[in-house]
């Protein structure tokens, strides 16, 4: 006993390979005991904590929707509410495993009824059964479905690469035929992601950036088909399209365990640094729309407006300074600085080439940079530097824990995709169709047929066991409101007494 409390399977083992039966030593009060041993600050604890509280307060009459008390003295777990908890994370997953009565041998059924029932459904053995469901089972595991994902993806990333960089071919010729499998590709898997519920699709990020890159794709191709116009436009966002496939590779780190809290770190400090930008952005205008209005005061070409007043001061964060431009100044009438040799000061000569800076104020624009940098530099980098470390410490303090998150969604998500991958998912799709359409017409056949026939008096137990475990309601009923069925079980009793 003290060795379960304590956690330790290995002594556990040890006890069990030299004969001693687990059934028996867990009754009901130790099992009940182990339960209530569970370390305070578990979840285990913190929900039949919660389970208990809502029994104690039903009991006691208050309602559920009144404030819980907090505890007093050690926890008085039982078994019910143990069940409880349970049945709310294996209802779902134990259901179909009491609603199969009628599929399986029962005890009052002789042996001819089996042998009957096994002719029936078409049963080639348990040898062949076992090997049919073990082969099942391997292709739709989660880890197998995850490695062909990717396994496919890389195959898809290399035909996306050779398609833009070799056998993007002009419009006469039109489209090759890798580029003709890379639509069907991708057509895949937009009927992936239509499969996938909307309502729970867009609440993960990854997905939103799948979204984004079929929608650049679909644009691609589009600008691709209008003519001569989209021959330039179409590979110029098709490139980008392949950027946003190509970081989506990072998703599949998420099942790495050192690597998986680094993907959530990464996604955080992305957040920081919008915020650092926010500050970056005030004065990054505010001394580029000063410098452009002292240096330039007469330039009046929104390009070159631009380029000095968002583009120029963010290159100066990083060490390039114009200090000819902003530390020229006149020695005589007769010479110029080398800041105005290239420049004109008349509109109509200036053109493409840059306007002369003015000179009469540029020690207020040597002290405007020195300030600038001061504050970009040294306070706002050293405020984006802690950031970033606060940050780390709070994901790396609680690693394990996001990574097995991070494992948890990525194995329920393939636990629902598809064995097969794209582009060979389209068959998989097809399959899932043609069940549903078969499946739905046998239950209704195999409704009406177990109650429309008549029954043997060898058959009435099973039939009834299987009126038992039937689900009473279905899902566009309310819970109250029971299916009868044509033929009820009563007239059938009377029709054999």
């Amino acid at each position: 006993m003290d060795a379960l409390v304590s956690d330790k399977p290995e002594f556990v083992r040890l006890f069990v390979d030299n004969g001693a039966d687990v059934g028996d030593f867990l009754t009901y009060g130790r099992l009940q005991r182990l339960y209530r041993s569970a370390p305070p600050k578990s979840l285990l604890f913190d929900l039949l904590q919660r389970k208990h509280e809502e029994g104690r307060l039903t009991l006691a009459g208050l309602g559920a929707q009144q404030a819980r008390e907090p505890p007093v003295g050690p926890p008085a777990f039982s078994l019910h509410e143990v069940s409880r908890l349970l049945k709310d994370f294996l209802h779902d997953a134990c259901r179909g495993l009491y609603q199969e009565v009628s599929g399986r041998r029962l005890g009052g059924a002789g042996p001819g009824h089996q042998e009957a029932d096994a002719r029936a459904r078409g049963d080639r053995g348990p040898h062949a059964v076992f090997l049919l469901t073990r082969w099942r089972m391997f292709w739709g595991a989660p880890v197998t479905v995850f490695l062909g994902n990717v396994l496919m993806y890389f195959a898809f990333l290399f035909l996306f690469a050779y398609v833009l960089l070799v056998d993007f071919r002009p419009p006469p010729q039109g489209p090759s035929g890798a580029e003709v499998t890379l639509y069907f590709w991708v057509f895949t898997l937009v009927l992936e992601e239509i499969r996938q519920k909307f309502a729970l699709y867009v609440e993960d990020n990854w997905n939103k950036c799948d979204m984004t890159a079929i929608f650049l794709f679909v644009v691609g191709v589009t600008c691709r088909s209008v003519g001569p116009r989209g021959l330039t436009g179409g590979p110029l966002i098709l490139a980008v399209d392949f950027m946003v496939f190509t970081l989506r590779l990072i998703h599949i780190f998420a099942i790495h365990k050192q690597l998986g809290p680094k993907i959530i770190i990464v996604e955080r400090m992305m957040k920081d640094v919008f915020f650092f930008l926010f500050f970056l952005s005030v004065w990054l205008v505010a001394y580029g729309v000063t410098t452009q209005a002292l240096l330039h005061p007469h330039d009046g070409r929104l390009e070159w407006v631009f380029r000095r007043v968002l583009y120029r001061p963010y290159l100066q964060i990083f060490g390039q300074i114009p200090l000819d431009e902003i530390d020229g100044y006149p020695h005589r009438a007769t010479c110029v600085s080398e800041a105005r040799v290239n420049c004109s000061l008349h509109p109509l000569l200036q053109e493409d080439s840059p306007s002369c800076p003015n000179l009469y104020a540029n020690w207020l624009v040597i002290l405007l940079l020195v300030t600038f940098l001061l504050v970009t530099n040294v306070l706002l980098m050293n405020l984006l530097i802690a950031m970033f470390s606060y940050t780390f410490q709070v994901v790396q303090g609680n690693a394990d824990m996001f990574w097995k998150f991070q494992r948890y969604h990525l194995i329920v998500e393939y636990h629902e995709r598809p064995a097969l991958a794209p582009p060979f998912i389209l068959l998989s799709h097809l399959s899932l169709m043609l069940k549903r359409v078969f499946r739905k017409g046998a239950e209704q056949k195999h409704m009406l047929d177990s109650w429309d026939c008549e029954l043997t008096p060898g058959e009435v137990p099973r039939a009834f066991s299987t009126s038992c475990s039937r689900p009473r309601w279905t899902a566009d009923r309310p819970r109250h409101q029971f299916k009868k069925p044509p033929c009820p079980l009563d007239t059938k009793l009377g029709r054999m007494e």
